[in-house]
């Protein structure tokens, strides 16, 4: 199973629900799949790297900004803290709130690295993305739920949400695999 775009998915989730009468709704429901994904899916696809200016210790985050994974510089790595504790306290620890990234003190450039949201596709009917190619079950779940809710069918919503943490559970384990692969575990120091 794939599918090439928007168009794709949107007839088959209209087979998988037996639902094809609700074209007007689909970018919407689409929508909400896509917000439930970008809540729930956090995948090394995800990762992206920005650089952030900072000014008086205030940086705008990206407008798909997610969730930080790392935050640095070239000689320093920064440790996330509770923004109470990075306007008092160290210039160790930044905060996030809002689309702002708070580093008490800092002017010049930092690193970002993390989880961008998906791009939509709902937007034309050949748009695509990569969880798209990458996870076609996953969407097609998440969309079929969406269409259940909408719908009210409840017996529909909790087999399509079944089906939708299967995938889910499967994609995170191989976006995992693809991360770590045969990793070892190395000890530094003295072993016993």
């Amino acid at each position: 199973m794939a599918y090439a775009d928007y168009l794709d998915l949107r007839l088959a989730v209209g087979e998988n629900t037996g639902r094809r009468d609700l074209p007007d709704i689909m970018p919407t429901l689409v929508k909400r799949a896509e917000t439930r994904l970008n809540r729930d899916l956090r995948v090394v696809q995800q990762e992206t790297d920005a650089t952030i200016a900072m000014v008086s210790g205030v940086g705008t985050l990206p407008s798909d900004f997610l969730e930080p994974k790392r935050v640095y510089t070239s000689s320093q790595t920064y440790t996330q803290g509770p923004r109470e504790q990075v306007d008092v306290q160290s210039s160790s620890r930044y905060a996030v709130s809002a689309s702002s990234l708070y580093l008490s003190g800092f002017d010049g450039d930092l690193e970002l690295r993390y989880y961008a949201a998906l791009p939509t596709i709902s937007g034309a009917v050949d748009s695509t993305n990569w969880l798209l190619t990458d996870g076609p079950d996953l969407y097609l779940y998440a969309v079929s739920r969406e269409v259940a809710q909408h719908i009210r069918d409840r017996e529909m919503r909790d087999e399509q949400n079944a089906e939708y943490k299967l995938a889910l559970h499967e994609i995170r384990g191989a976006a995992y695999r693809s991360q770590w692969g045969d990793a070892r575990v190395t000890y530094t120091g003295p072993t016993p």
